[in-house]
């Protein structure tokens, strides 16, 4: 009888991850090799790490602690990213519109004051009107 063994991977995956062995590459590494010097240095700072150390050493030179900053960077910028990718590009042409509104608020309140003061002068002038009355009858 053959000893049985349960494939836990898919057949491609399986190779993938064997010429990636052979190469001395995992696909994070690949990854970080593929990226722009820009990306790279963005990472860099997301991570706390001095970009011009860091954007081209390759993930295998580094020790756990940078990769780790690195990783740890990656996933806050994803899931910045993906917060943002539910805007669409009319979001983005309107921001300008709600800088007008703190203004609209603004002018708003002035007029209301300006009524308000326009009000207390129409109180006062009719304070006055009826002392000159009182004191007529008087």
């Amino acid at each position: 009888m053959t000893a049985y063994r349960a494939i836990t991977q898919p057949a491609g995956e399986l190779a993938i991850n064997h010429m990636r062995h052979l190469l001395g590459r995992c696909r994070i590494a690949s990854w970080w090799s593929s990226q722009p010097r820009a990306v790279r240095e963005g990472i860099c700072r997301a991570a706390a790490l001095k970009p011009a150390l860091y954007w081209d050493k390759p993930l295998a030179q580094m020790t756990d602690d940078e990769r780790e900053a690195i990783r740890r960077a990656v996933v806050a910028l994803k899931q910045a990213m993906a917060a943002m990718a539910a805007t669409d590009r009319g979001e983005w042409l309107h921001i300008a519109d709600f800088a007008g509104v703190a203004d609209e608020a603004i002018e708003e309140q002035q007029e209301e004051d300006r009524r308000r003061e326009l009000l207390a002068q129409q109180a006062q002038l009719l304070r006055q009107r009826a002392e000159k009355v009182k004191a007529a009858q008087r």
